[in-house]
């Protein structure tokens, strides 16, 4: 632990510093929010919930300025390192004992309930618990489900004596007759018990086949799922990728490079999810996610726009919903722009036909992308010929003063 914890944790009254198995990984200025920080921390083992609590106590005494916190682990975080924080968590923000049923399932923490009045009465409180799991960045899902229990019949002891009563003198009829059979009846009647308890015992051990066969493929699904998120966060080893349509769900740690087509960004209880698709110069494409993080900081997120050069390392795998190859990200790096394509001809040409987005099907560029370029190669001036109309026009006239090329005006017209 650097000597910046130390302090830090002083200057919030705590004082048992061996407790606490964190270090700043980053600690600066928000320069977009006046006196505002923020702080990546960095914790070796998952937290205990009394040390947590008086961390959070610690920060509210803050007053002189805003500090935003943001987790991250040396450890993967499992369900039921959450889970064990619900009880106390619970107490704590409550003041009452947490008396939900819950269990984890296939990786997800599911809180059972009885009927769906009980489901909905807990709902903000589960709800308190998504936002608690976000402030601390465990990356685990939380849900509810609806497990309605059988009623069961309670009898009287009064009536409980009477169906015995019956039920005894049944037994002692049944006993009569049995007496009262010739002895080959008898033992053709051992026989047939000896059949049904045979067939008993080979339908009893079937079912405990099935069950059993059952619980090996519940074992084997859940044993895939933990190692697909295992692989998924595994950081380092990227394997260099020239093109990107080469990756596949199996390639496992990539690094690659191009540039961003589309970006969604989304916000989920403070913390931000991004997926952008990238693509490279062979037309090859692929959509990243991730979240944000130490390394992926809300100033990088801000760059994330259309036409930006990046750098993407992390690791693939198939979407079970688009079906389509993905990476999850770790690491994003901003690359600098493409540099244009040089004229090297002497004396430079004057690009008389030209078709922007205005011509349909056979234009794909815009005006001040056709200005860039041509001013950078030297040209002096350019035209705009579209098919048969003049709405690009007005594009045209404002590429062409913020570029300062001169703006020939024209038209690819048909005659009959």
């Amino acid at each position: 632990m650097t000597d910046k914890m130390v302090r830090f944790l002083n200057s919030i009254n705590i004082n048992n510093i061996d407790d606490y198995d964190m270090d700043f990984d980053n600690f600066m200025k928000n320069r977009f929010e006046e006196n505002s920080w923020i702080a990546d921390i960095y914790k070796l083992t998952p937290w205990s919930y009394h040390l947590l609590r008086r961390f959070q106590d610690g920060i509210m005494t803050i007053t002189t300025y805003q500090l935003n916190i943001r987790f991250s682990y040396a450890c993967q975080i499992k369900p039921e390192d959450a889970l064990n924080l619900f009880p106390d968590w619970y107490q704590t923000i409550y003041r009452l004992p947490a008396d939900y049923e819950s269990e984890i399932r296939d990786g997800v923490i599911t809180f059972i309930f009885r009927s769906e009045q009980e489901e909905n009465d807990a709902k903000s409180r589960i709800n308190d618990f998504k936002d608690f799991l976000d402030f601390i960045n465990y990356d685990i899902q939380v849900s509810t489900v609806v497990e309605e229990v059988e009623q069961t019949i309670v009898l009287s002891e009064r009536k409980m004596k009477m169906i015995s009563k019956a039920a005894e003198r049944a037994a002692n009829e049944l006993m009569e007759e049995e007496e009262e059979r010739e002895d080959n009846d008898a033992e053709k009647y051992d026989i047939d018990i000896q059949k049904i308890i045979e067939t008993q015992h080979q339908e009893e051990a079937s079912l405990v086949e099935t069950q059993l066969l059952q619980q090996m493929k519940e074992n084997a699904e859940k044993m895939k799922k933990e190692r697909e998120r295992a692989r998924l966060n595994r950081r380092g080893n990227y394997i260099p990728i020239d093109l990107i349509d080469t990756i596949d769900g199996s390639t496992g740690s990539v690094d690659f490079s191009g540039k961003i087509f589309e970006v969604e960004i989304k916000e989920f209880g403070g913390r931000k999810r991004i997926n952008i698709g990238v693509g490279d110069k062979a037309m090859g494409a692929i959509y990243i996610n991730m979240y944000e993080n130490a390394q992926v900081t809300d100033e990088i997120i801000k760059e994330l726009k259309k036409g930006q050069n990046v750098r993407v390392r992390g690791v693939s795998y198939l979407d079970e919903f688009t079906k389509n190859v993905a990476v999850k990200g770790h690491y994003i790096d901003l690359l600098p722009p493409d540099e244009p394509r040089p004229d090297t001809s002497e004396e430079k040409r004057v690009e008389l036909h030209l078709h922007s987005q205005m011509s349909v099907q056979d234009g794909v560029g815009r005006m001040d992308e056709y200005c860039k370029l041509a001013t950078s190669m030297g040209h002096k001036a350019i035209a705009i010929t579209d098919h048969g109309v003049v709405q690009g026009f007005p594009d045209a006239q404002a590429a062409a003063k913020a570029t300062g090329i001169k703006m020939l005006y024209g038209s690819e017209l048909y005659m009959v």
